[in-house]
């Protein structure tokens, strides 16, 4: 056979590939234990084996490539893309081998020593071009892909490094050669020549080895935005490789990526589709830094159920799940019999088979590179050699027989995208202007009958050839919801009124929409296309920010197909060669997702035009850029008319037939209440926007009186809570049941207007329990024949109604219909809303045991948020404000706060309870307040015991430790317009004890005695007044202080700290609105602060330095100038 060296060939290669690894794994070993003489001498004998090796492998290569040369090569193989991936392979195992060998001080081969004297014999007696012997393998190329540089320079040097003394004239021949596009234009320049050998390779060292331009293709390719699909394993496995490619070439490059996850992740969870994003928020939980190898870890994992899903919607999907269900129709409804035409559709799915049958890497063909990497016409031969499928590129099944529903994305044929490639049509069946196309006309002969029933097809295709005209598109910025701007493609048409973008581009964009009721009319005023509302969009030039439009476009489902129909050359017109397109790819078949009118294309439009030859398009200038539309010299034939007809065998209605013979007879004789009953259901029955029925219940009479049922359902749900509190399991099961009642909406609470309607029926309802239920253990009935005090029940009122469950029978003739069958429990069977609604009515109440649940971790969530805002701890900023309030509202200079104590009644707890009992005969807690000139708490204590005096209280309190501190008020300051120097002070009543930073008034015998004292006290009584302003303030608002608190001692502090929080920040609000009114009321004594009691003095020693500045506020207020 002419193909027998070729495939000889081969299998030699292949051979010496799988020796290779032999030897790789040989070294791994002996690194492990390099103490071993045997694995030493061992692979010492594998590396001298490594020179002959390679020689048979480039006498292979060399056949291989001769036999394509010779076209003698295989059926399908028209190039040598599989050598070069054979020896490609080698070189990666041989050269690592070689490296292990001279690290290790191994000898190559006696053969390369003896061959490496007479070449340097050679090379002394002779300067011939034959002693430059370079390894017999093809040069590396390279094109200007900066990702591609690396691994292009490490080679191309390796495999110059065998012939040292190669002249650099002839290095440099060898660097052109290996040369293409950008790259080769860089030195293209330079003459060849040996000193240009090393201009050559600084000139590209210093394009394409620029680490920042690496890094940044890099960090591209990492914050592009991708969609990553829960169920495509290709997206997931392509985003998985994105990140470890791209972060594993920037670690390369000396930067840390792992310092990065965080921005990284919070980029690549974006790419996530909704269920995906969720799972990864479930698994991430708490944890605010996730690394980037969690989430590759977390794809990884899912990449397999993507598989697997992959797999079972289309190879294991048997083939009578795509066809049409039969159900189970009555009698009454048989459809006609006679021979119908029948229309098949087949549907695909990305199937992902493991291995790869290409590499037996463990992952999908589509995703494989060197699949990837080939021509679409080199990976078509390749997946025929490999029998796989064309449409879906999976095995054990053919195009014929496979189930995809997908086709080819570029011309939407029956194959799969990767295998698109444009054929070129020979000279015999070009088609021209004028041609037409009939591919094939054939009707089989029929190979039976039965009866008159004859089974044909007929397939019949033609095709216009019409001459491709280019559309006016270019590619704009739309800002989306969220105010990023994504690129969209826009068609421009000025014979549209209107502009229009399709659903997609609003559900990427995340618009929001408007009703519209516009109706979109082509051809003799036809209504063709449906408008889903409308919306408004901002667009802008690709990378400017102005000029932008704003405009108004409607919503429908799809603007047109791809544009243009076919890809096309771009023609060398030179009228536009230097113009900046607004669509770069306008030759590239793409969808179109806006169109812009006549509303907007006057605006978009710039001065200039571009005319090239007849048959050539037309530029217009825009903002967008320069678009194209016209005419061009090429012709499209790929679109054509396909009319397929299948007339199926009358072995289908004998089946038919078959199944109606052990129908049951769905005649059904209904009474003349059930009568009555379906006639109210079809004239009150209808379906609200949400989905849910609107069902009135079949009265006999119109809306009965049936007297009174409350009493008898409370009763009843009395004894069921007693019932309930006994146990808390079922307890916990019937709340559960009755929170999904009202979540659902099947009831609501009955407004305080409606409590005494005559027409409610309350039903007494009741738990039913089921302990060896698999699904339902707990079911609530609800006794609708209960009777009210008039003798009547609901049931007894209303209509039985027809019977609406099936007989077994015809529930076991129907399952036989069906390949699967799944029982379950009905859950909330029946339920509807309705007019009657509101006449249905039953008793339920959240316990007091769950109340006292909800109270504390509702006081600790207000306290957690209101308190940093409303009860901050002062600095002396805070101080020096409020000193300044005091003066200028109450009168008295230095004083930043008065202060008083309160006992907070409460019921007498369990534990404790002699701690709480006060000397005024009941229970309390204490709170301690500094209030500010606002009437508001600045620094409070909660929680004493009420039988502490103040003294005692004070002294251990965070406000009492403040003022010991004296570091906290400001520095001691004059008394205005005096030369007075006191410190700043809180003032309080009797019950404190006089300090140098608390003021409290002189005895009555003291201020009788004289005046000045008196005029002291009347100051300090005038300041000290806003301590009773703000608690008689709180007691009126908050009616919980009226009477004892009847909770725990911890849940009291609890509620006077959250009351005071939310008294602080009702009086920011009042002053707000009121600047210039001191209280809220005008009599605070009226305040209803019967619940908290002054707090009673017990003396205490006062210091002389208290003395001395209650003395100097005296002498100051004494003066004349200040007497009151």
């Amino acid at each position: 056979m002419t193909d027998q060296v070729y495939n000889d060939a081969k299998s030699r290669i292949l051979r010496c590939i799988t020796k290779l690894k032999t030897f790789a794994q040989a070294s791994i070993e002996y690194n492990n234990e390099r103490g071993s003489a045997g694995k030493r001498a061992k692979i010492s004998k594998m590396i001298t084996e490594l020179t002959p090796i390679r020689n048979t492998v480039e006498d292979d290569v060399q056949k291989m490539e001769s036999a394509v040369n010779s076209h003698t090569a295989p059926v399908g193989i028209t190039d040598t893309s599989e050598s070069q991936a054979l020896i490609s392979s080698f070189d990666s195992l041989y050269y690592e081998l070689a490296a292990f060998a001279d690290v290790h001080k191994f000898t190559m081969s006696p053969v390369m020593d003896t061959a490496s004297t007479s070449f340097s014999n050679q090379t002394n007696s002779s300067h011939s071009l034959s002693a430059f012997q370079l390894p017999k393998r093809k040069f590396p190329t390279f094109s200007g892909v900066l990702t591609e540089w690396q691994s292009f320079d490490d080679l191309f040097t390796s495999i110059l490094s065998h012939t040292p003394d190669l002249p650099d004239v002839e290095r440099f021949e060898y660097l052109k050669m290996s040369l293409t596009g950008e790259a080769l234009a860089l030195v293209s320049h330079l003459s060849l020549t040996a000193t240009n050998y090393t201009s050559a390779w600084k000139i590209l060292r210093s394009r394409y080895g620029n680490k920042r331009d690496l890094a940044r293709v890099h960090l591209d390719s990492l914050l592009a935005p991708q969609i990553v699909k829960s169920n495509d394993a290709t997206s997931i496995q392509q985003q998985i490789n994105t990140i470890l490619e791209n972060t594993a070439a920037l670690d390369n490059l000396d930067f840390v990526t792992r310092q990065w996850s965080p921005l990284l992740v919070h980029v690549f969870e974006k790419h996530l589709d909704y269920e995906l994003r969720a799972r990864w928020e479930l698994v991430v939980g708490d944890n605010y830094y996730p690394q980037v190898s969690e989430f590759v870890d977390f794809l990884r994992s899912h990449l397999r159920s993507a598989d697997i899903y992959s797999s079972s919607v289309s190879v294991n999907q048997p083939d009578d799940v795509s066809k049409p269900q039969r159900s189970f129709k009555p009698q009454s409804f048989k459809p006609r019999s006679s021979g119908r035409s029948t229309v098949l559709a087949a549907t695909t799915s990305n199937v992902s088979e493991k291995p790869c049958p290409l590499c037996s890497a463990p992952h999908s063909i589509r995703t494989c590179k060197l699949f990837t990497d080939q021509s679409p016409s080199e990976r078509f031969l390749i997946a025929k050699d490999h029998r796989l499928c064309i449409n879906c590129l999976g095995s054990g099944h053919s195009s014929m027989r496979c189930n995809s529903k997908y086709k080819c994305q570029t011309c939407k044929k029956a194959h799969h995208s990767l295998l698109h490639f444009t054929p070129t049509a020979s000279p015999s069946t070009k088609l021209g202007p004028g041609s037409s196309n009939t591919l094939s006309t054939k009707t089989p002969e029929p190979l039976s009958s039965v009866g008159s029933h004859v089974a044909t097809t007929s397939c019949l295709v033609r095709g216009q050839p019409q001459q491709i005209v280019l559309l006016s598109t270019a590619i704009v910025e739309v800002y989306a919801a969220d105010g990023r701007r994504h690129a969209l493609r826009a068609l421009l048409d000025s014979g549209s009124q209107a502009s229009f973008i399709t659903e997609k581009a609003v559900c990427a964009l995340m618009l929001r929409r408007f009703h519209s009721s516009v109706s979109v009319t082509t051809f003799a005023s036809s209504a063709s296309t449906v408008v889903r509302g409308k919306c408004n969009i901002k667009i802008a030039p690709t990378g400017q920010q102005s000029p932008s439009f704003c405009l108004d476009v409607s919503i429908v489902p799809q603007i047109t197909g791809p544009t243009p129909q076919t890809p096309i050359t771009p023609g060398h017109w030179a009228h536009m060669s230097s113009l900046s397109l607004a669509d770069p790819s306008y030759n590239i078949p793409g969808p179109i997702d806006l169109l812009f009118g006549a509303d907007l294309f006057p605006s978009v439009l710039l001065d200039g035009t571009q005319k090239g030859q007849p048959g050539e398009p037309l530029a217009l200038n825009t903002v967008f850029g320069w678009v194209l539309m016209g005419p061009t010299e090429f012709y499209d034939g790929s679109s054509v008319t396909t009319l397929c007809l299948n007339v199926s065998d009358p072995i289908d209605s004998l089946i038919k037939k078959f199944w109606e013979l052990e129908e049951l007879p769905t005649t059904c004789h209904l009474s003349p209440a059930d009568i009555a009953a379906e006639e109210i259901y079809n004239s009150t029955t209808t379906r609200l926007s949400s989905g849910r029925f609107v069902v009135t219940l079949p009265f006999l009479k119109p809306r009965p009186l049936l007297g009174d049922s409350k009493t008898l359902a409370l009763q009843r749900f009395k004894a069921l809570e007693c019932r309930l509190t006994r146990n808390k399991d079922l307890q916990a099961q019937y709340a559960e049941f009755m929170r999904d009642y009202l979540t659902a909406g099947h009831m609501e609470l009955i407004p305080p207007s409606d409590l005494g309607n005559p027409y409610h029926y309350y039903i007494p309802h009741h738990c039913v329990l089921k302990p060896d239920s698999l699904t339902t253990k707990l079911r609530v009935v609800f006794n609708a024949s209960a009777k009210t005090s008039a003798g009547i029940s609901l049931n007894e009122s209303m209509h039985t109604g027809p019977k609406l469950q099936p007989d077994i029978q015809v529930v076991l003739l129907r399952s036989r219909l069906w390949k699967y069958l799944f029982t379950a429990d009905i859950k909330q069977i029946f339920l509807a809303t309705g007019e009657s609604f509101r006449s249905l009515a039953f008793g339920y109440r959240i316990s007091p045991s769950a109340i006292s649940t909800f109270v504390p971790k509702v006081l600790a969530a207000i306290q957690k948020q209101l308190v940093p805002i409303y009860l901050p701890s002062p600095d002396q900023i805070n101080w020096n404000q409020k000193a300044e309030e005091f003066k200028k509202r109450w009168d008295f200079p230095n004083c930043v706060a008065a202060i008083d104590g309160k006992h907070v009644r409460i019921v007498a707890p369990s534990k404790s309870r002699s701690m709480y009992f006060n000397f005024k005969g009941f229970f309390s807690i204490v709170l301690l307040a500094m209030i500010d000139a606002n009437c508001k708490f600045v620094v409070i204590d909660v929680g004493s015991y009420g039988k502490e005096g103040d003294a005692g209280i004070f002294n251990k309190s965070k406000m009492g430790l403040l003022v010991k501190n004296e570091t906290i008020f400001p520095p001691s300051t004059l008394l205005p317009h005096s030369n007075i120097l006191v410190p700043h002070v809180i003032v309080g009543d009797e019950a404190f004890r006089l300090s140098e930073h608390l003021m409290k008034p002189y005895s009555k015998t003291q201020m009788l005695e004289d005046p000045n004292k008196r005029k002291f006290n009347y100051r300090l009584s005038k300041a000290r007044r806003v301590s009773e302003n703000a608690f008689g303030i709180m007691c009126a608002i908050f009616r919980i202080f009226f009477t004892p608190i009847n909770l725990k001692p911890e849940t009291v502090d609890s509620v006077i700290v959250v009351c005071c929080c939310l008294h602080n920040m009702l009086r920011d609000d009042y002053i707000h609105r009121n600047p210039s009114q001191l209280v809220i009321y005008q009599d605070v004594e009226d305040f209803p602060t019967q619940n908290m009691i002054p707090l009673a003095g017990t003396g205490g020693f006062t210091k002389s330095d208290g003395f001395q500045v209650r003395s100097r506020f005296t002498d100051y207020f004494s003066t004349q100038d200040f007497t009151i």
